[in-house]
């Protein structure tokens, strides 16, 4: 049997002329602008390995809750995955302004890709205004979107 039917249980969408904000608990940070992004949401199919009994269970493959957030054209050196908080804001496909949040993972994948992860829904913010571009630019104006990123542990940075 295929596994395409659980193919519903997840969306996917695009996010144009991103920014992302994620900071680590050493306060090391990774901030980029003017990213295309994929986000896919829901419950996907997840394998741990082979099952360790013959009884015809199998607890390797579960349906888990991921946001998985990962760019294209934003290479750079491979980096693991680490704990932060993270926030991405950009521009929906219905081009509406989204911005998600949340504690989660950070990184670069084997391609040097971004690649955020977050393993509990993340709040996600859509505005009901499309964005506005200040003299034609790409640049967005973020005075209606300031954030407080806390440290992991809820302390802020310098703290």
């Amino acid at each position: 049997m295929s596994d395409d039917h659980w193919d519903s249980m997840s969306v996917e969408f695009r996010l144009t002329n991103a920014s992302v904000v994620a900071m680590f608990e050493n306060c090391s940070a990774i901030s980029e602008i003017g990213l295309s992004l994929t986000v896919q949401e829901g419950r996907l199919l997840t394998f741990y390995g082979l099952p360790d009994d013959d009884d015809g269970d199998d607890d390797a493959t579960t349906l888990e809750y991921k946001c998985i957030i990962t760019a294209t054209g934003s290479n750079s050196e491979k980096v693991e995955s680490r704990e932060a908080r993270i926030n991405v804001d950009g521009t929906h496909d219905n081009g509406r302004r989204l911005t998600i949040k949340g504690h989660g993972w950070a990184g670069r994948d084997q391609d040097g890709l971004l690649e955020l992860l977050f393993d509990e829904p993340p709040t996600m913010v859509v505005y009901d205004y499309p964005i506005e571009f200040e003299d034609g630019g790409d640049e967005r104006v973020h005075k209606d979107n300031v954030v407080a990123l806390n440290r992991p542990g809820g302390s802020r940075g310098g703290e």
